[in-house]
């Protein structure tokens, strides 16, 4: 299970983990997108679970809905969306025993802060993931784990802490075995690519004139040499946003259920088009390709 830099993983089963320790960097806009582009896009089949319980970003959108409107208890994860509470010692089990039903891909949008929480699962709290990531290997899945950051040096404490948690020696780098796959996602709702100064590195000069290079060790020291990709989350449409938060429906599928003007409906195209141009690195890097549709 050691991870030295390789090239694209082979195509395998996959446990893709959104996850952040921060609140409010965008994991979930990013995850409903990303649920959206493969099941409708790519046409692959996903079982999809929100790890905030029913009060979560993802089912809220993608879950199946009762009589009433509200969300249904029951929910089937390959069309719907499940739900559990990863904080919860009785459900947060709900990660691993998902993988039984064996499906190509399962995607959890966790809580914000929930390592702590995993490492609950079967590492003892032992502020480690690599049993759970081996475990997760044993099922026949790769896990990966998908970080949303904003541009805040914080963030990139978070991606630390899942970096180390996913290395044997707790020492993630280059010469170090890792269990896990690792993806950065950069919300460009905070700024542009450049504007990631802790993540790329930048130049700061003091008022005497003394320069001073900070940031960037994560990725020079980390993610290059293992070859983990860095993607970027284009803006969301703020009308559409709020739209599809109203309807309770997928970007995706919005113009299905409310008439956009033509502007809206363009700028909600472009947005579409754009972030399944963004996050190419990330489908070439775990191989994520269209399926193909009968004839």
């Amino acid at each position: 299970m050691a991870r030295k830099p390789v090239a694209p993983i082979p195509p395998q089963k996959l446990l893709i983990m959104i996850v952040g320790q921060k609140g409010g960097v965008g994991k979930t806009s990013f995850g409903r997108s990303l649920l959206s582009h493969l099941r409708s896009d790519l046409g692959r089949s996903v079982l999809a679970y929100d790890g905030d319980g029913a009060v979560g970003g993802l089912v809220k959108i993608f879950g199946s809905k009762a009589g009433d409107g509200t969300i249904a208890e029951k929910q089937d994860p390959a069309v719907g969306c499940g739900f559990y509470d990863i904080r919860s010692e009785a459900e947060r089990d709900q990660l691993l025993n998902s993988l039984e039903d064996g499906a190509e891909i399962v995607l959890h949008d966790l809580a914000g802060g929930s390592l702590a929480s995993l490492t609950q699962i079967v590492d003892n709290g032992q502020q480690t993931l690599v049993r759970f990531c081996r475990a997760v290997a044993e099922a026949g899945y790769r896990p990966v784990f998908v970080h949303v950051i904003s541009n805040i040096e914080e963030a990139l404490y978070s991606v630390g802490d899942y970096l180390d948690a996913t290395a044997v020696n707790k020492q993630a780098g280059p010469n170090g075995d890792m269990v896990a796959d690792h993806v950065i996602v950069q919300n460009l709702f905070f700024g542009d690519p450049e504007d990631f100064i802790w993540l790329h590195g930048h130049e700061f000069t003091s008022k005497d004139g003394t320069k001073t290079d900070r940031g960037g060790k994560i990725k020079a020291e980390i993610l290059e040499p293992l070859g983990y990709p860095i993607v970027a989350f284009p803006r969301v449409p703020g009308g559409s946003f709020a739209l599809a938060e109203f309807e309770r429906v997928p970007l995706a599928g919005l113009n299905d259920v409310t008439r956009l003007r033509i502007a809206e409906r363009m700028r909600l195209r472009a947005y579409l088009e754009t972030f399944a141009d963004e996050i190419a690195p990330l489908r070439s890097f775990l191989n994520l390709t269209p399926v193909a549709k009968a004839a």
